[in-house]
């Protein structure tokens, strides 16, 4: 028996080194979900399903003219809205976002609030800087109006962005970021996909517990 072993192994050492099975290389390409040239309306289709899918809701609008309708809608009478970077929204809206929340309920601008403010609020009503079709998720970056607090304390979220904010793919974020912000990048983003969601105690899913209960997307053309 050991004789054998032993004549295996010289004969394999006799027989050379066995060549390699060479691998391609794998590239960024192979790990994309969504492809890099998808047309806007591709992504907006696919970034409202897959959000749909965390349990966001997400409303597609044809025309600008129907937020007021849509944030109406959404927004319950009467309720505490903290707004967040308006200066953001007006100008591509073409009108004061404030002007389309005072018939809806009590505006307070989230730059003015200290905690007790923000945490007193019913709905926060913000920008996104971008957001992922790959995903369905929205990005914010971290900045002083301490918008991601402001969305995670109120029961309600609406992210307000237009359809050439959704980059189709999670690797698109970093060259996005660098485009917009130059040599001052942000300190943080933060990716929100859907609403609040633990299951921590017995794997039963309880939504609201961390955060809002409610992520509307209201996507403008």
């Amino acid at each position: 028996m050991a004789g054998r072993i032993l004549a295996s192994i010289r004969d394999a050492l006799r027989s050379g080194p066995v060549a390699a099975e060479v691998q391609p290389q794998a590239t960024k390409l192979d790990g994309r979900l969504v492809p890099a040239d998808a047309d806007r309306n591709r992504l907006v289709a696919t970034f409202a399903q897959r959000a749909e899918t965390s349990a966001a809701t997400v409303h597609v609008l044809d025309d600008a003219a129907k937020l007021p309708e849509t944030l109406s809608r959404i927004i319950p009478a009467n309720a505490r809205i903290t707004l967040c970077h308006s200066e953001k929204i007006d100008p591509r809206l073409g009108r004061s976002i404030v002007s389309v929340l005072e018939p809806v309920g009590r505006v307070f601008l989230a730059a003015d609030l200290d905690d007790e403010g923000l945490f007193r609020s019913t709905v926060t009503v913000g920008p996104v800087d971008f957001a992922v079709a790959e995903t369905g998720s929205i990005a914010l970056a971290a900045d002083p109006q301490r918008q991601r607090l402001a969305s995670l304390v109120p029961n309600i979220h609406v992210a307000v962005l237009w359809a050439d904010q959704i980059v189709p793919d999670l690797m698109d974020l970093d060259a996005c970021f660098r485009k917009a912000y130059g040599q001052t990048l942000p300190g943080a983003v933060t990716l929100i996909t859907g609403p609040s969601k633990t299951a921590d105690i017995e794997m039963n899913l309880v939504v609201g517990v961390h955060g809002p209960a409610q992520l509307h997307l209201v996507v403008l053309p």
